[in-house]
């Protein structure tokens, strides 16, 4: 017989199961909304900040520190402090939205509103990121087209969209690419803030394959998974790797 620690080879049976699995689906769809909206939203916030540091000139880049300070703090710390910030009866957040006179909000406990929530403060960790890319990017940048086009009567609209946004491009492509990778496999602050819940209105596709491997011991097909998260992130990093090229 067979010993009991030997198993059968079951060959793509995994990946085909994954193909089919209605929960991997969703935590798939759950991290696309993730990555988009964290990392869309740090962008926005990042670049009006860079631009509004780097025109501050020498008292930009003491200001910087200070923005600088959510990036020091691990995921786990960051995700346990806002889930108490958060909590429903006990939180900071939930006592000034009464203190308004509004009704309490379950940010962590609706399936409308925890992943949006924690949306909202992986921006608020990591929102820094993009500054300090985005404002290096933008000391980097010669004088010389923007002394030639004030000369030509640009508006300060003029020279953002044909000047510094053309200049910037490659900056900001390699920071959403560094940043939306991270994004892709955020596992830290989903697990401390909201643990996939409610229900799996925030299981990203990391924790669906922790799920599987270290709660089910299903180690193969959370490989499939993470095999398959890693092909994702290989053509994501491509297409961008393509746009820097152009």
């Amino acid at each position: 017989t067979r010993p009991a620690f030997m198993h059968s080879f079951v060959g793509l049976a995994n990946f085909r199961n994954l193909l089919s699995d209605a929960f991997f689906a969703k935590s798939c769809w759950v991290t696309l909304r993730f990555v988009l909206g964290s990392v869309s939203l740090e962008l926005i916030l990042g670049f009006a900040i860079a631009l509004l540091l780097w025109r501050l000139g020498e008292r930009g880049r003491f200001l910087l520190s200070v923005f600088l300070l959510p990036m020091m703090l691990t995921p786990i710390i960051v995700g346990l402090m806002w889930r108490f910030m958060l909590n429903y009866n006990v939180g900071l957040v939930n006592h000034f939205v009464s203190f308004l006179g509004l009704e309490r909000v379950p940010f962590l406990a609706s399936e409308n509103s925890a992943l949006l929530s924690v949306m909202l403060v992986d921006a608020w960790q990591w929102t820094p990121f993009m500054v300090l890319l985005l404002y290096s990017g933008l000391q980097s940048m010669p004088a010389d087209p923007f002394e030639a086009a004030r000369i030509d009567g640009a508006s300060d609209l003029q020279m953002f969209r044909y000047v510094t946004l053309p200049s910037m491009r490659p900056i900001i492509l390699i920071t959403v690419l560094i940043r939306g990778m991270d994004a892709l496999r955020e596992y830290d602050k989903i697990y401390t803030m909201t643990n996939g819940g409610p229900g799996n209105a925030t299981e990203t596709a990391s924790f669906f394959i922790y799920r599987q491997a270290f709660k089910f011991f299903d180690m193969g097909y959370a490989a499939a998974a993470a095999f398959i998260l890693l092909v994702i992130s290989v053509i994501v990093s491509q297409l961008f790797v393509s746009r820097l090229s152009d």
